[in-house]
């Protein structure tokens, strides 16, 4: 049998030459420095009901050949970013990506059936007899491969080329794995040899650097206890309502009035919502208005793509230019040739404080005219329907360049 774990409690198990992903409780994976009798217990949930590990069966073209496993952290441009399971037979190696529900075993280096030790790329490399597998930090996998009554160490990179790096070893490997100082260890059945190969350890056994001053605590900031000032509401100290939606914020009025000019203009009097201390915004998006706190609080915010347009509005209704001019440069730079026409339309219908993006919107469909016929007519013929001097426009400005082009002589 043969266990590797790739991480938030997922083990890959070989039985009886079948591949088992076991999926570990959740409340299995809680660490506490100290002990604690309220802590949840393995196989025990948080209301007393059993909790137990999930095991499913990988399904692969054939299921009676696995022998050893081992998983890539960093596969490199070859893999996905969240690495692979390696997999070995006899005679060949399989990969799987991590990170993607729907992906497979597939062949790597080698061949079933085809024994004999020779180097090569892919599937036109040969093993012996896999009896190791160890994960490098460099992406690579290393090989303990036994051909002939001789033990040789082979690499094989992300692409699946296959190299041998030692070779002659006279003992019989069980299994193989790479020590926090690169050296490589193969054990057999009643010895342990450690070769230095100059290997660079998989990160998650990397020694950790050696600390030249005793750790401080991170040093406190005005944003961050700012956030936390926030994260705390209501904790008492708010004097203020903000009513969007369904949802009440509790916030500090001196905070909100310094920070936006329609806050200062709503609560510095000459509003009948002066001396209020519960204010309603009609219409806001409330994940908008959650950002628009966040912002005010600590002078920056994590915008999800999907809040940029509605955190830009009302950006632009509170009086933060500022955060309204970030989300039209994130709009500006994320736009495409299938969404410049809906954000020229969106930008069109909001008025003199985005005729700034409108232009550059504008400029950026001039240059990718044609990419944009090409991907999204649809959208072309839209605009020409919806807003026909946007349009006009367009095409002026296109034939314009055109004109100015250089002819080939």
């Amino acid at each position: 049998m043969s266990v590797v774990a790739v991480g938030a409690g997922t083990l890959f198990v070989v039985d009886d030459g079948r591949i088992r992903r076991v999926q570990l409780p959740r409340t299995w994976l809680a660490l506490d420095g100290a002990a604690d009798s309220a802590a949840p217990v393995p196989g025990v949930g948080a209301a007393g009901a059993e909790e137990v590990a999930v095991v499913t069966t990988l399904t692969a073209p054939v299921l009676q050949w696995a022998r050893r496993l081992c998983c890539i952290a960093d596969g490199g441009k070859a893999l996905l970013p969240a690495g692979a399971l390696i997999v070995s037979s006899r005679t060949a190696l399989y990969r799987m990506p991590l990170g993607d529900p729907g992906a497979g075993l597939g062949l790597w280096a080698g061949q079933e059936g085809e024994g004999g030790a020779r180097d090569g790329p892919g599937m036109e490399a040969r093993f012996g007899s896999v009896m190791g597998l160890a994960a490098g930090g460099d992406g690579c996998v290393y090989v303990v491969d036994e051909d002939s009554g001789r033990t040789s160490v082979r690499r094989v990179d992300p692409s699946g080329a296959v190299t041998t790096i030692a070779s002659g070893l006279q003992f019989d490997p069980n299994d193989a794995a790479i020590l926090p100082n690169g050296y490589l260890a193969i054990v057999n059945d009643d010895c342990l040899h450690v070769l230095d190969l100059g290997l660079l350890p998989p990160p998650d056994i990397a020694l950790p650097p050696t600390p030249t001053r005793p750790l401080l605590p991170a040093a406190r900031t005005l944003p961050g206890d700012l956030a936390a000032l926030l994260e705390r509401q209501p904790d008492g100290t708010a004097d203020l309502e903000v009513v969007v939606g369904d949802r009440t914020f509790h916030v500090h009025r001196a905070l909100v009035a310094a920070r936006s000019d329609y806050f200062r203009q709503l609560l510095g009097g000459g509003f009948a919502e002066g001396g209020a201390a519960r204010l309603s915004l009609p219409d806001a998006d409330l994940e908008a208005f959650a950002l628009v706190l966040r912002f005010l609080y600590t002078g920056a915010v994590d915008v999800p793509a999907a809040q940029v347009r509605p955190l830009a509005e009302l950006a632009d209704r509170l009086l933060l230019p500022e955060l309204c001019r970030d989300m039209q440069a994130r709009l500006l730079a994320e736009v495409g040739p299938e969404s410049v026409v809906d954000a020229m339309l969106w930008a069109e219908a909001r008025g003199p404080c985005f005729s700034q993006l409108l232009a550059e919107l504008k400029a950026w469909c001039l240059e990718h005219y044609e990419e944009v016929v090409r991907l999204a007519g649809n959208s072309m013929e839209r605009l020409a329907a919806v807003l026909p001097s946007l349009m006009v426009e367009l095409v002026k400005g296109y034939v314009g360049r055109s004109a100015k082009r250089p002819r080939p002589a």
